[in-house]
């Protein structure tokens, strides 16, 4: 059986031929910053399931379908729009060529002169094509001469993934016509045309994948956050009041190596009284618990992480809730590959893989919505309540009950805000003391750092008054 899924829906599989060596056809091609770039872009996804991005792999700009829409919730083959969806974060000529299978690629560099023999990062490698069909496609994400590597989607449907992930390979069989995996003959690189020669988007810079809670025990509510150029770990420390620089103290060093951790969130899962940390691991999907031991004791502020949970590569937008009001810290999260929202009830036990209980769904179609945090209280009825952007800025609340109770765990959403498509990284927390919950989000364009805001919550569910006038409370973020 082939290693990958077909990637175009054929009534009639043609006949698979072994194809000729292709030469370089005055190709256009990206430059070597770019390639590394998308080849940096291709490993943080390493691991996803074709709705691993919120609204899955697709952009506007080209014709390829949504890796998420497949009939009955389940993804159509998603190799093609796993490629265009990474060269379209890029200056890309002609991504309107672009569809659902991967022999497009293939014309692509057939059509623009790109077609060549040799890898480079950032290259789309077709296997298997034959009149415009073709079996599969993935991205060349590194080749030294001797070893390529390749990152690529709906990959991994013999370790029991169905619908495919996304996965990171490796051979010294590159060359075309070789089969470096079974069945799957190498038909030729294709190199994207770039419009210009500063196309690249910047890797991320600046601070990711914030959290709010009070990991110090002093009473307040500090940031934690991850530099996305290091992969340290840092705690700001809050002040207790919204007071613009001086909201947040003096950061501290509490990790390293957490570029390689997504899903950070914050609350008290072993009942201790004390804040820990939960985040995945990308490449292998497992959660895992960090104790927290009450202070900023730098390096020792977390003890050893305990997995606690398999699998959570197909979740997004990972957040702590306290969903049945008992006290004890649940985790609220997205499945990408249904849009289901689920709530796993915290047992506020550290007990392996039973620290959470089994999960209930509490919504559907969520893939629409990202970046979800738990504020606290917004309507000052004592119960946590749920806060999501969409993608296309609209800001929204979504009231708890107090119960898990299925699909009526969370009440009707009201909407908040709009505008908020450039704010990134939101962090819920009572960042000023009041009782009443507050949002923290950063403002900046791609590749560049930017400016953390604090939004007061009112206390009151009240369309755009809900949120007070923001207040800047840091820089360089």
């Amino acid at each position: 059986m082939s290693k990958f899924a077909s990637t175009l829906k054929k009534s009639a599989i043609a006949t698979l031929v072994a194809a000729a060596a292709v030469t370089a056809l005055g190709t256009i091609p990206a430059h070597a910053d770019t390639g590394s770039s998308m080849a940096s872009l291709a490993y943080g996804e390493v691991g996803n399931g074709p709705c691993g991005t919120p609204g899955g792999y697709w952009s506007h700009n080209r014709s390829q379908s949504n890796s998420c829409n497949g009939n009955g919730g389940q993804s159509h083959a998603w190799c093609a729009d796993f490629v265009g969806w990474i060269w379209s974060h890029y200056d890309v000529a002609h991504m309107s060529t672009l569809t659902d299978g991967a022999a497009s690629l293939y014309d692509y560099g057939q059509a623009y002169g790109t077609l060549h023999s040799t890898p480079k990062p950032g290259d789309a490698v077709v296997f298997d094509y034959s009149d415009h069909y073709a079996e599969h496609v993935a991205l060349v994400t590194a080749f030294d001469g001797t070893t390529m590597t390749v990152v690529g989607g709906n990959e991994g449907h013999g370790s029991g993934h169905t619908q495919g992930i996304v996965q990171r390979e490796s051979t010294t069989s590159w060359s075309v016509g070789s089969t470096p995996w079974s069945r799957q003959r190498i038909s030729g690189y294709i190199s994207p045309v770039l419009n210009s020669d500063d196309s690249a988007t910047p890797a991320a810079a600046g601070m990711t994948h914030l959290a709010g809670g009070d990991l110090d025990a002093n009473g307040t509510r500090d940031v934690l956050a991850t530099d996305a150029t290091s992969g340290d770990l840092y705690l700001y420390p809050g002040s207790g009041t919204m007071n613009a620089n001086g909201t947040l103290g003096n950061r501290v060093k509490i990790g390293s190596g957490w570029n390689s951790m997504t899903n950070v969130t914050v609350g008290d899962y072993n009942g201790d009284g004390k804040a820990d940390v939960l985040a995945t691991e990308s490449a292998a999907g497992d959660l895992y618990l960090y104790p927290g031991s009450g202070g900023a004791n730098g390096m020792n502020t977390l003890g050893a992480r305990v997995k606690i949970g398999a699998g959570w590569s197909g979740m997004h937008d990972v957040t702590r809730m306290d969903v049945n009001k008992d006290g004890k810290a649940d985790v609220v999260a997205v499945e990408t590959s249904s849009g289901n929202l689920y709530a796993y009830p915290g047992t506020g036990t550290l007990n392996g893989m039973s620290t959470l209980g089994a999960r209930v769904q509490i919504g559907a179609g969520w893939n629409a919505m990202n970046s979800l945090v738990t504020p606290g209280d917004m309507n000052s009825d004592g119960i946590n309540d749920l806060v999501a952007k969409d993608e296309t800025g609209n800001l929204f609340v979504y009231p708890g009950t107090g119960t898990l109770g299925g699909m009526n765990t969370l009440g009707a959403r009201t909407q908040i805000g709009t505008g908020w498509k450039s704010m990134t990284d939101l962090v819920g927390a009572d960042l000023n003391g009041d009782g009443k919950g507050d949002i923290a989000a950063v403002q900046a364009s791609p590749g560049a750092t930017g400016t953390f805001f604090a939004y007061p919550g009112a206390g009151a569910i009240n369309g755009n008054n809900t949120l007070g006038a923001r207040v800047q409370i840091g820089t360089g973020w």
